[in-house]
């Protein structure tokens, strides 16, 4: 029995440390895009916080929306597995999580109302809209089951 237990305890240590690498990778792109974003000047076609909307949007298209899923999977598994009780650790990774998924949906919001009023009659608004709520759609599983899991999880943790 104490195997058991101190194999599963490993198990949720891994996946809770692999959840914390998964979500810095996610928080380097973000930074990443943020850089962007400050170096984004005047162009002909666009003003400059239109251009900046899009270049922070770029988070939210969907090859990029994945890069939080694993940081989810993750999290989800380890506190599903801890059991009683559930490290502060695993319950701070499963909101940061959900939080930086609600930043993805806030930001693809913008971006779809900003190519609503400035594009329109454009050929690929419909293309460009449906590629962030592709991306918005998601950032929304991920919000929808870490939240449930943080609910429901053995540690018994309470969802905001």
């Amino acid at each position: 029995m104490i195997e058991d237990s101190t194999s599963r305890s490993d198990l949720v240590r891994s996946l809770t440390t692999a959840g914390w690498l998964a979500f810095v990778a996610w928080l380097l792109f973000l930074f990443r895009q943020i850089g962007r974003v400050t170096r984004v000047g005047e162009q002909a076609f666009a003003g400059v916080w239109e251009q900046r909307i899009e270049v922070l949007s770029f988070l939210v298209l969907p090859p990029n929306s994945l890069t939080l899923v694993p940081a989810a999977i993750l999290a989800c598994g380890a506190a599903w597995l801890s059991g009683l009780p559930e490290s502060l650790s695993l319950a701070v990774q499963l909101r940061v999580v959900r939080w930086a998924a609600m930043v993805q949906v806030a930001i693809g919001s913008i971006s779809i109302v900003s190519i609503v009023v400035n594009e329109t009659g454009s050929p690929t608004e419909g293309q460009d809209i449906a590629q962030r709520l592709s991306g918005v759609a998601m950032a929304v599983a991920i919000v929808t089951v870490t939240a449930a899991t943080e609910r429901h999880s053995p540690g018994g943790a309470s969802g905001d």
